[in-house]
C-alpha cells in the first residue's frame, strides 16, 4: 500500500507484495537449476554434445542465475518497512525496470532453446532431456505473464484518480467472466452489483493482500467484540420458540441442500449406504423424474391407524386396504415433477434419509436454481402438525448474487407500492415505510407464484385444518423464509418462522417488531453473516485501515503470523521483539493520506461525523436481522454442551472476526450444535 506504480500506471500489487513470489521463485529456478546441472554431469560423455548445446544449455543457466539474483534482492526491498511506509521500498520500481530487460532476453533465450531442441536430427539423452527443460522453463514464463495479467489494472493511469465509470465498467466485467448465461435481470443484477462494489472502494487505494493483512491484524486484536450481550425482549416470546422445536427444524434446512453438502460432512460408508438406498435410477426417464404423493380427503372422518397405514403401504395394495375399510374414496395416489433434481434423485434421496420422513409426506419439490429462484421442498410433518416450507440457502453462483444485490433502492421495497404488504395494517408505522432486502424480497415472490399456480397451501389447509404453517431456512433461505412468511402471514394463520443464520440485513427497524411475533432466528457462535450488512462492512472496511495505520510490522510477517496463530495454538515468538513492535507510538494522520484517494479530516475519536465509514453509511437505509434472535455456543467442546441466550440486534451490529466464523455457519455444523446438551441459560 498505496498501488505500486510502475510504468506510468497504477498496479494491483504493492511494493511489499513480491517477498513471496520472489522466494518462490528462488526455489523453482534452484530446482531447475541443479537438476539440469545433474543431469549433464552424468551425461556429458554422449556424443551428441556440440558447442550450439553449450552454449544453450549454459545461457540458459546463466539467465536464471542472475534472474535468482534479481529476485533475491527484491524480495530484500520489498520486505522493508511496514505496510504503510512505502517509502522505504522506493527501490522496487528500478529493480522491475531491470528486471524486464532480462525477462525479453529469458523468452528469447528459451525460444532458441526451443527450436534447437525440437530441430535437432541427432536422437540421444541429452536433446529429450534439453526438450524437457525447455518445457519448464515455458512453464516459468507462462506463470510470470499470468501474474503480471493478474494483477494488472486497466483504469490504472497514475495521473489521475481512478474514473468511477471505468472502474464500474471493469467490475462489471469482471463479473461476467464467471457466467455463460445472461439476460436482463442478470444484467441488471451484475450492474447493481458493479456500481455498490465501485462505490465501496473507490475512496481508497487498497490491494488484496493490504485487506487481507488487515483482516488478520483483526482477527488477532487483543480486544474482540464480544459475541452477544444478554438481551430480555419486552414480550415474552411465543411458546413454540423453544430450543427443542428449533433441534427438530434444523434437520430440513440442513437436508436441502443436497448430497453434495452431505457427503463432505459425513464421510462414513453408513451414511453414504443411508443416502444410496434412497436414490432412484430413471434411465431413459431422467427428465421425467416425478414421486407419488399420498392425497387423503375427510380426514377427520378416517381412523389414524389406517391413515398411518396408508403412508407406508405400496401403490397396488392401497386400494385393496381402503376398500376393506369402505373409505376407497378418501384415499388416492398422485405423482407430481421435481425439476432440477439429476437423474437418479440425489437431492430428494438426500432429504429423505436426513429427515427421516416418508415419501408421501412430500408434498412439492422444486431444486431449480436461477437468478431470485431458490430451491424448496413443501411437506406434511405429521408428528408437529405442521405444513413445512424449506428453502435453501447460498449453494451456488446464482444464490450468491442474489446475496450481493443490495443496491440500495434495489434491494429496499416501498409497503405501499408492494399489492400484499400494502394490506399488512399492522405494519403502518409513523412514516409507513418497511424496507426489506431486494434479492430476498424477488425469491420469496417467486416461491409465492409457485405456491398459488400450484394451490398448494389451499388444498393442504382444507385436509390439514389445524396444522401450523412454517416456514424455514438457512442463510439466504432464512431471509427469504422470513419474507415469504410475511407475505403469507395475510392469508394463512397460525404461521412460525425458523430462521437459522440469517443475514443481517433482512428488514428495516420499521417491520423487525412485527417479525419478533412469529420469526425465531437462531445463530450459533462466531458466525459472520448474522452480522453482515452494508453498515458493518462499512465499519469493517475502517478498522481494516485503521489496523494497518497503527501497525508497524512488515506485511509479510503480518501474514506469516496471522495465518500461523489460525491453524496452531502454540504462540508465535520468532524473536524477542515480535510482540513489540506494534507498541511504538505512530501518527495515524501522518499515513491516512496514503490510503484513501481524496484528503481526509483528521481523524478525531470523539468526534463520530469525522468517521469516514460513518458518514457514508448512514446514507443508505439500516437493514436489520429478522425476529427474536437465539443466540446458542458451544460451552464445553468435550462435552458437547451449550449454552444459549437471548440477544438483540444491537450486538450483531459489528463484525467478530475469528477462526470459526465461517464453520459456525455451515448447516450441518448448526445441526450439530443444537444436538448436543443445553448446559444453562445466560
Amino acid at each position: 500500500m498505496p498501488s505500486l506504480v510502475v510504468f506510468g500506471r497504477r498496479w494491483n500489487i504493492a511494493s511489499d507484495d513480491f517477498v513471496f513470489p520472489s522466494l518462490s521463485e528462488i526455489l523453482v529456478r534452484l530446482a531447475w537449476i541443479s537438476t539440469t546441472c545433474i543431469i549433464f554431469i552424468l551425461n556429458k560423455w554422449e556424443t551428441c554434445i556440440s558447442q550450439h548445446f553449450l552454449i544453450i544449455f549454459f545461457s540458459l543457466i546463466g539467465i536464471n542465475g542472475i534472474t535468482i539474483l534479481t529476485c533475491f534482492v527484491m524480495a530484500l526491498v520489498s520486505a522493508r518497512g511496514s505496510i504503510l511506509e512505502p517509502h522505504k521500498r522506493h527501490h522496487v520500481a528500478k529493480i522491475i525496470y531491470i528486471r524486464l530487460p532480462l525477462f525479453i532476453c529469458e523468452i528469447a533465450i528459451t525460444s532458441v532453446s526451443t527450436v534447437f531442441a525440437y530441430k535437432s536430427p541427432t536422437p540421444c539423452s541429452l536433446v529429450i532431456i534439453l526438450r524437457l527443460t525447455v518445457m519448464l522453463q515455458w512453464a516459468l514464463i507462462v506463470t510470470v505473464l499470468v501474474g503480471i495479467a493478474a494483477v494488472f489494472n486497466p483504469s490504472g493511469d497514475s495521473r489521475i484518480q481512478p474514473s468511477f465509470r471505468t472502474e464500474n465498467q471493469l467490475w462489471m466485467l469482471r463479473f461476467k467472466l464467471f457466467l455463460l448465461r445472461r439476460n436482463e435481470a442478470m444484467r441488471a443484477a451484475l450492474k447493481d452489483i458493479a456500481i455498490l462494489t465501485t462505490s465501496f472502494f473507490a475512496d481508497v487505494d487498497l490491494v488484496a493482500s493490504d485487506i487481507l493483512a488487515g483482516l488478520l491484524l483483526l482477527v488477532h486484536a487483543p480486544h474482540q467484540p464480544p459475541s452477544s450481550t444478554t438481551y430480555l425482549p419486552e414480550t415474552e416470546p411465543p411458546d413454540w420458540m423453544t430450543l427443542e422445536n428449533a433441534r427438530h427444524m434444523a434437520k430440513y434446512i440442513a437436508a436441502i441442500y443436497g448430497w453434495e453438502i452431505y457427503m463432505f460432512y459425513n464421510c462414513g460408508c453408513c451414511d453414504w449406504l443411508k443416502v444410496c438406498k434412497k436414490i432412484k435410477c430413471c434411465g431413459k426417464c431422467c427428465n421425467r423424474l416425478s414421486f407419488s404423493r399420498l392425497e387423503i380427503f375427510n380426514l377427520k372422518l378416517i381412523p389414524d391407524d389406517l391413515i398411518r397405514d396408508c403412508r407406508k403401504i405400496p401403490n397396488e395394495e392401497l386400494g385393496k386396504i381402503t376398500k376393506k375399510h369402505n373409505y376407497e374414496k378418501s384415499f388416492c395416489r398422485q405423482k407430481f415433477p421435481i425439476g432440477g433434481d439429476n437423474c437418479c434423485a440425489c437431492a430428494i434421496g438426500t432429504f429423505l434419509a436426513v429427515t427421516e420422513c416418508n415419501e408421501t409426506d412430500i408434498i412439492y419439490v422444486s431444486f431449480a436454481n436461477e437468478l431470485y429462484q431458490v430451491p424448496f421442498i413443501v411437506l406434511v410433518d405429521i408428528k408437529m402438525n405442521n405444513i413445512v416450507i424449506t428453502i435453501r440457502g447460498t449453494a451456488s453462483m446464482m444464490d450468491a448474487i442474489n446475496d450481493l444485490s443490495l443496491d440500495d433502492e434495489a434491494f429496499s421495497v416501498d409497503v405501499d407500492q408492494d399489492p400484499i404488504l400494502s394490506r399488512d395494517e399492522k405494519l403502518e408505522t409513523p412514516d409507513k415505510e418497511v424496507r426489506v432486502h431486494r434479492g430476498m424480497l424477488r425469491s420469496a415472490r417467486y416461491v409465492l407464484e409457485i405456491l398459488r399456480a400450484n394451490r398448494i397451501l389451499e388444498g393442504l389447509k382444507m385436509r390439514y385444518p389445524d396444522f401450523a404453517i412454517v416456514c424455514c431456512g438457512h442463510s439466504l433461505g432464512a431471509g427469504v423464509a422470513t419474507l415469504l412468511a410475511l407475505l403469507l402471514k395475510q392469508s394463512f394463520a397460525p404461521i412460525q418462522c425458523f430462521a437459522y443464520s440469517p443475514p443481517g440485513c433482512v428488514i428495516s427497524e420499521n417491520g423487525l417488531k412485527e417479525t419478533q411475533k412469529f420469526v425465531f432466528s437462531v445463530y450459533i457462535g462466531d458466525d459472520i453473516v448474522p452480522r453482515l450488512s452494508f453498515q458493518t462492512l462499512c465499519k469493517l472496511k475502517y478498522d481494516v485501515i485503521m489496523s494497518l495505520a497503527c501497525s508497524n510490522s512488515p506485511k509479510y510477517k503480518v501474514l506469516l503470523r496471522g495465518f500461523y496463530r489460525l491453524c496452531f495454538s502454540h504462540p508465535w515468538q520468532p524473536d524477542g521483539d515480535a510482540d513489540h513492535e506494534d507498541e511504538v507510538v505512530v501518527n495515524i494522520n501522518d499515513r491516512l493520506p496514503l490510503v484513501f484517494h481524496s484528503s481526509l479530516l483528521v481523524i478525531d475519536d470523539d468526534t463520530e461525523e469525522n468517521n469516514p465509514a460513518e458518514r457514508w453509511a448512514k446514507k443508505r437505509t439500516k437493514l436489520l436481522p429478522p425476529g427474536c434472535l437465539l443466540h446458542i455456543w458451544i460451552a464445553d467442546e468435550k462435552k458437547k454442551r451449550i449454552c444459549k441466550r437471548w440477544t438483540h440486534y444491537s450486538s450483531l451490529s459489528e463484525i467478530k472476526l475469528s477462526n470459526a466464523v465461517i464453520r459456525d455457519h455451515m448447516p450441518y455444523n448448526v445441526l450439530k450444535v443444537l444436538n448436543m446438551e443445553l448446559k444453562s441459560d445466560v
